[in-house]
């Protein structure tokens, strides 16, 4: 994978491709030898083959900070470079289950991916039920909480697991409501882009919540093991980390907010 990366710090194209490829690669090999149980399976898989490109920029990013710390320097641009390069990776799963179950009849993607669709079946744009903010933030901070959790106890991979999960989702679910709008062909890819355009915005911030707390969850991993450093106190050593997971809880509160009022408006005047 170094020689793939020619030894430097993936670009965000070349991490969407990576991830995208891995996980129709996945979803295949799922759906051909567990069809039973697709939906996780593939989802399985695709972890187990992003999580070296996965531990291959966690890596770089800790360089890079060691590097900033001796030259005195702010951590910001590395950060929210990690975070940009996540998402590429978050983005190339959602893309390859949304294009797998755009090409399968309604019927058959029901079956494969029932695991991730969930309660939402028989819903559609029209008739779901639009929560309260207060109850799609809960719902979503515990999110963020598994994923800290998850990170701390099986670091990379239970980062990746629950990113790639709630990716998943997301592409079953977007193109199981452009479904119902239209049962399939070109009426159901622009239904879904129509869709996907309204909820991207927070979406965006709802994987920002959760790439920022599993970053959160790897630097503390990572102070841990290290211990406390000679002079310093433990406040000024966690003080990133907790300076993350406000960032991380903030944009997931905004993101409940953009959900409940600009998701919907934008459905409407797309004509949902």
């Amino acid at each position: 994978l170094d020689d793939l990366y020619q030894h430097k710090v993936p670009h965000s194209p070349q991490l969407f491709a990576v991830s995208l490829g891995i996980s129709v690669f996945s979803i295949f090999i799922a759906a051909k030898l567990f069809a039973a149980h697709s939906g996780v399976v593939s989802v399985t898989f695709a972890v187990l083959g992003i999580l070296p490109t996965f531990s291959i920029i966690v890596d770089r990013h800790k360089t890079k900070l060691l590097e900033l710390k001796k030259e005195g320097q702010k951590r910001t641009a590395a950060d929210l470079r990690f975070a940009r390069n996540v998402f590429a990776i978050v983005m190339g799963i959602l893309l390859a289950f949304s294009a797998w179950a755009l090409f399968l009849p309604v019927e058959k993607f029901q079956t494969l991916f029932a695991s991730q669709l969930g309660p939402r079946l028989g819903l559609s744009v029209t008739n779901y039920a639009h929560q309260s903010w207060l109850s799609i933030t809960i719902n979503n901070m515990a999110v963020l909480g598994g994923t800290l959790v998850l990170t701390l106890f099986f670091r990379l991979g239970g980062a990746l697991l629950i990113l790639a999960w709630n990716a998943s989702v997301w592409g079953v679910v977007f193109v199981y409501f452009a479904k119902a709008q239209a049962a399939s062909g070109a009426v159901a890819l622009f239904s879904y882009a129509l869709i996907f355009s309204a909820v991207i915005p927070h979406v965006l911030l709802e994987t920002l919540g959760y790439i920022l707390a599993a970053l959160a969850g790897i630097l503390i991993l990572r102070t841990i093991v290290r211990g406390k450093q000679k002079g310093q106190s433990l406040l000024k050593e966690y003080k990133p980390m907790g300076l993350i997971l406000l960032l991380a809880t903030s944009c997931i509160a905004l993101g409940a907010l953009i959900e409940i009022q600009l998701a919907p408006f934008l459905l409407n005047a797309l004509g949902f």
